[in-house]
């Protein structure tokens, strides 16, 4: 079973067809021109075994403000503490969120239960390797 504990409205998602439920700001907070900051959303969740939660940046933020999460936070199913969220203001202005913004969003996976096999030499699939491998863009 799913559960949350947070000081906002309940989690929930904007639209019925949403992938991420919206994390919000628990609290005003001004992130200055070029720098980042680490925002406590407040909000705890609880994951079952076999799941994920993955923290990813709102478009919205990043195209009209350039304001976006450093990185995207992995949320373990034992992971009990605070969502946390390091915002990054990539603009050249200060940008202030209000308590109850949507600052981020947390989509949640399905994890499959796999194992690993330790090889000498991988079987050869393709003759590509790295990054653009296949020269298309």
């Amino acid at each position: 079973m799913f559960q949350y504990i947070s000081p906002l409205e309940n989690l929930k998602k904007e639209t019925k067809e949403a992938a991420g439920f919206d994390i919000c700001i628990d609290r005003e907070l001004t992130i200055k021109a070029k720098t980042s900051e680490n925002i406590n959303s407040g909000l705890r969740v609880s994951m079952p075994k076999g799941y994920v939660g993955i923290v990813k940046g709102r478009s919205g933020l990043a195209f009209k403000h350039d304001i976006c999460p450093d990185n995207t936070g992995v949320i373990d199913s034992d992971y009990r503490g605070d969502i946390c969220i390091k915002m990054r203001n990539y603009s050249s202005k200060d940008y202030t969120f209000v308590k109850g913004e949507r600052v981020a969003q947390l989509l949640i996976l399905s994890v499959p239960n796999v194992e690993f096999n330790k090889v000498k030499v991988f079987e050869e699939k393709n003759k590509h390797v790295g990054f653009g491998s296949t020269g298309k863009i």
